[in-house]
């Protein structure tokens, strides 16, 4: 410990070094005369004044993070929003291509060009068939009401 000023009692010395708040950083010194004292209470005001002057800063800084924090709290709601309605989108699609893929139906305008081709050209191949049969029904008819005629070459 610090050895106490000569115009200091020692009682007074010691109590002042058990009150210290921070003994590592700060030591007591006595002040003796009003020069002293106004010097003393000269530099704690610049320090309250500079301790103001951080603490507004610091004010200001968290007045603004809290702004954003807000912003970007809003921005996190909206977001949030969006990706609901994507993954509801999502799912509404999937279940339309599980029900597609179910119905084995075609699902590209491809494949619907192609499909309609493909109906088209199983109409096509069914025609000849319908017309041997229809002609089948009529030689059918036409035979149950009259004996058959040999056919002379010609």
């Amino acid at each position: 410990a610090e050895r106490a000023q000569a115009h200091v009692s020692p009682e007074l010395w010691t109590k002042a070094a058990i009150h210290n708040p921070d003994p590592e950083r700060c030591a007591p010194v006595a002040v003796a005369g009003f020069d002293q004292l106004r010097l003393r209470v000269e530099r704690a005001q610049g320090e309250f004044a500079t301790h103001a002057a951080m603490a507004g800063r610091v004010a200001s800084q968290a007045d603004l993070l809290l702004r954003a924090a807000r912003v970007s709290d809003g921005l996190a709601d909206e977001l949030r929003a969006k990706n609901d309605a994507l993954r509801l989108r999502l799912l509404r699609v999937a279940k339309k291509a599980e029900v597609v893929k179910r119905e084995n139906a075609p699902v590209h305008p491809e494949e619907r060009r192609l499909a309609a081709r493909l109906r088209h050209l199983e109409r096509e191949t069914a025609k000849p068939q319908r017309e041997l049969e229809a002609l089948a029904r009529d030689a059918a008819r036409r035979g149950a009401g009259r004996p058959e005629r040999a056919r002379r070459p010609r």
